[in-house]
């Protein structure tokens, strides 16, 4: 295949692919993503750990005190105050106890983690094989632009051709004019062929995150296109449930929302709170007194209007995932299929399309060469440049279809990008 137009060296299909994850905002966007649930999964580890918090305050104050009718003493104000209260203080407080609430938010994180990470490879393996399609599409129009610059010095070899015998009185003007005609497609053609070209160059741009118009020149993958590999349905497909990580986060999704069903469970059990408190407490700017606490709270919630609601939340959304993950599995099933289906096909149209090229070949060379002595017409002649410009195109598309359709089987299996 031709190589495009463009400066700096050529770049392969993997370096495109490379050269997309580096620079592609939709990977980089995922990637971000994976960050952001980490930090999600870290945080809800946070039950773990104690609270410690310090404080510093300041306030004045004046209450009354409601004194019993017997301590009612004439001489003592019920008043207090106005008066300051200065204080400085360490609190620490920790969960010994919480009925699996904290181990389920951790395992809730995890898993949320777990789903990101996957959904970047998920990702990852869009945008590879986004390349790869722009690619074998460049490298199609690059093809299809060489078939039309072959077909236009064809034309004009015999625009020539037809003029010569014109000229000896062996053909009459009406065989120059339809050359001439043929050699006007054949230049509007390869017009159109470089259009094409410059659309799908800037395809390939887009795909690896750049700008359209920026030059461009592609390394075709060596040697033709090779019968695909034999191999059984179900063993691809057991593969792709393996590797595909749209269905890895798809039974992330379904941990995290069992971890969700265990939380709101958690609430109908006991929790069990240590805290501790030491500072100072005065009137002084400068407090003096000793001022602690240490203890332990055991709650039983005895009653909540919105627990039930929600653990009864929390399983169907348990049942949902579950549901989507299986609609996942068969969608995957039928991905695989249709791309094993579209690989035998493309591969029998490329065997197809060379047969087709071959006899179009020799059958131009015979018409050029019966109409060169007289024994052909002019109409053989064109009729056999169409068949033979139009079987190098189909050829050019067989090839480029087949190496999409080995791609795309390769997305379908989940090993694109690996």
């Amino acid at each position: 295949m031709a190589s495009g137009a463009g400066s700096g060296s050529p770049m392969t299909l993997q370096e495109c692919v490379r050269s997309a994850l580096e620079e592609n905002p939709q990977y980089r966007a995922a990637l971000e993503g994976t960050v952001s649930a980490s930090e999600t999964a870290d945080a809800a580890r946070a039950p773990y750990y104690p609270e410690v918090s310090f404080q510093m305050a300041y306030q004045r104050f004046q209450t009354h005190i409601f004194l019993p009718n017997s301590l009612d003493i004439p001489l003592i104000s019920p008043i207090v105050g106005p008066v300051d209260s200065n204080g400085i203080s360490v609190s620490a407080a920790y969960t010994l106890f919480d009925s699996g609430a904290r181990k389920a938010a951790a395992q809730q994180g995890i898993m949320g983690r777990e789903a990101a990470l996957e959904g970047a490879a998920q990702s990852r393996e869009e945008v590879a094989f986004g390349v790869h399609r722009a690619f074998f599409a460049l490298l199609a129009a690059q093809e299809a632009r060489g078939v039309a610059e072959l077909s236009l010095k064809r034309s004009e070899e015999h625009l020539k051709l037809a003029q010569a015998r014109k000229e000896a009185g062996a053909v009459p003007l009406a065989d120059v004019l339809r050359a001439r005609v043929e050699a006007g497609n054949a230049r509007l053609a390869l017009v159109q062929a470089e259009g094409n070209l410059a659309v799908a160059r800037g395809n390939l741009n887009a795909a690896m995150g750049r700008s359209p118009d920026e030059p461009l020149q592609l390394e075709p993958p060596g040697g033709e296109a090779r019968a695909p590999e034999p191999s059984s349905a179900e063993a691809d497909f057991q593969r792709a449930a393996g590797l595909r990580p749209e269905l890895k986060a798809a039974s992330d999704l379904v941990e995290a929302r069992r971890a969700a069903v265990a939380s709101a469970r958690s609430a109908y059990g006991p929790r069990l709170l240590a805290m501790a408190k030491y500072g100072r407490l005065d009137s002084d700017y400068f407090p003096q007194d000793e001022d602690w606490a240490v203890g332990v709270t055991f709650q039983v919630p005895l009653f909540s209007y919105a627990r039930s609601h929600t653990l009864a939340r929390a399983r169907s959304e348990l049942a949902r995932e579950e549901l989507n993950r299986k609609k996942l599995e068969i969608s995957v099933r039928q991905e695989v299929w249709n791309a094993r289906s579209e690989v035998e096909r493309a591969w029998s149209s490329i065997a197809a399309a060379r047969t087709l090229a071959a006899d179009a070949a020799e059958s131009l060379r015979m018409a050029r060469e019966r109409y060169a002595a007289g024994a052909g017409t002019v109409t053989d002649l064109l009729d056999a440049e169409t068949n033979r410009a139009s079987s190098d195109l189909a050829l050019v598309s067989a090839d480029c279809a087949y190496r999409m359709a080995l791609s795309a089987l390769k997305k379908a299996m989940g090993e694109l990008a690996r």
